[in-house]
């Protein structure tokens, strides 16, 4: 008999095989929930991510400046996905500061289209991981976004 439920335990069941079978059964639920593609989570993530900072964003031109300067850098990557220059850009850099840092939400953006911070925080980068169809899936979404923008 349980101790918890009060009912009958099955008796070819030990108690650890009992929660073994527990755990994996939710493990195959768990992937089943989030056995989208690369290219869904990124379309996911880009869609949060613009309706996040736009949610923020009183200034629509300051919105279309954000917005451009994402788009360029995802467009600039495709078309030289090698360059790694092109994946890496600076923190401190006065334009990307001003266009993207200065929007709340704005380096969500990139993150969602796949950067991440560099372990000395100096950088965000984009890893060769991220694939040329995730990037033009963001792309898409962001001159998408761009084009709604009144004005």
């Amino acid at each position: 008999m349980c101790a918890v439920c009060g009912g009958e335990r099955p008796a070819t069941t030990s108690e650890g095989e009992g929660l073994a079978q527990t755990v994996q059964g939710r493990e195959r639920d768990a992937e089943d929930r989030h056995s989208d593609t690369a290219e869904e989570q990124a379309q996911e993530r880009m869609g949060n991510a613009i309706q996040r900072m736009m949610g923020q964003v009183t200034d629509m031109g300051v919105a279309r400046a954000a917005l451009d300067t994402v788009l360029g850098v995802l467009m600039r990557i495709q078309q030289k996905p090698d360059d790694t220059k092109l994946r890496r850009l600076r923190l401190a850099n006065p334009a990307l500061m001003d266009k993207v840092g200065k929007v709340e939400g704005g380096f969500g953006l990139l993150l969602a289209s796949g950067f991440r911070y560099s372990s000395d925080a100096l950088f965000v980068e984009c890893p060769p991981s991220v694939s040329q169809m995730e990037l033009a899936i963001c792309a898409s979404l962001v001159a998408s976004a761009l084009e709604m923008l009144p004005g």
